[in-house]
């Protein structure tokens, strides 16, 4: 058995008697700790993200002054490290994704997977749904941040112009640009490359019965979400808010990462009752959540009509 660590609390405070236990070895533990507080750290930056236009329009307007290339990409180097960094971590976090689910598809039975509060989850599963939880609120933010794709754009029509020996601390040359250019222009860009690592059949049940646990929990809690919608801090973990968050990004990932299937019409998730718990408990976020059920899933489209109605 592993040794029990603390949970980050994302920005909110935490419940001291909230652990996360890890059920591998040492080092295992030690990597989903790091991931962790990257979560938070990168939650708190895109939060804070501060785009430059003014740099940009400059390099535009002076498309063959070296110099201003230059200053242009010495600008925006901050921001480009960021952007980088973050599809860095998207690579950790879905490799932790799959590690977790499978874990648990292995060794957790459904029935034993929540309880009456998310101190109740077991400790993988506690941490499985702090991981998707993040994937949902970045790719969330993200969207409110439409200055962090320009930034990008203007800075690959400037670095092919510049010498890298010339622009102390650059690390992202214009050959590494393309990869990352692409996915940061995916509408949920953790969504997109952590969600094959959950696309198994078992690794679905396991998101299946996370979101029926969260749903189940909310209607026992009873109460209404007091924050949420995109972008801002992260809500309490184990709040109203937040177990309506990680069932939606539970049901998210579940319909992204099936094939020939919905999480609009399987058996194994109760979508209706997670639709009313939404509707019952989403407070200022409920929209927010209501849009994600719609426009983040493939599926929506092809959903039974009263489904599409009761998203309405």
């Amino acid at each position: 058995m592993g040794q029990s660590m603390s949970m980050p609390s994302f920005g909110g405070s935490t419940d001291p008697s909230l652990k996360v236990q890890i059920n591998f070895n040492q080092e295992s533990e030690g990597e989903v700790a790091e991931c962790l507080e990257l979560m938070s750290a990168a939650l708190v930056a895109l939060n804070a993200y501060e785009p430059k236009p003014g740099p940009i329009r400059e390099a535009i307007s002076k498309p063959s002054d070296y110099d201003v290339s230059v200053a242009t990409v010495i600008a925006l180097i901050s921001n480009i490290d960021l952007v980088a960094g973050w599809m860095g971590l998207a690579d950790r976090v879905a490799g932790q994704l799959q590690t977790l689910s499978e874990h648990i598809a292995q060794n957790t039975p459904r029935a034993t997977m929540g309880g009456t509060t998310i101190a109740d989850f077991p400790g993988d599963t506690a941490a499985l749904a702090q991981y998707l939880h993040f994937c949902w609120k970045f790719d969330q933010g993200k969207m409110m941040q439409p200055g962090i794709q320009n930034d990008f754009a203007g800075y690959r029509r400037v670095v092919g112009k510049v010498q890298m020996d010339q622009v102390p601390g650059m690390k992202v040359d214009e050959a590494a640009t393309g990869t990352i250019s692409m996915w940061i222009a995916d509408m949920f860009p953790f969504t997109g490359k952590c969600v094959g690592a959950v696309a198994s059949a078992p690794k679905r049940a396991v998101l299946a019965a996370l979101a029926n646990c969260c749903c189940g929990m909310l209607g026992r809690m009873g109460g209404v979400a007091t924050g949420g919608g995109f972008g801002g801090a992260p809500p309490e973990i184990g709040s109203v808010q937040w177990l309506l968050e990680v069932m939606v990004a539970s049901l998210v990932f579940y319909d992204r990462a099936s094939v020939g299937a919905s999480v609009f019409t399987t058996k194994d998730i109760q979508i209706r009752k997670c639709i009313a718990a939404i509707k019952k408990q989403g407070g200022p976020g409920r929209d927010a959540l209501i849009n994600s059920l719609k426009y983040s899933t493939i599926n929506f489209n092809d959903a039974p009509g009263p489904i599409q109605n009761a998203l309405e």
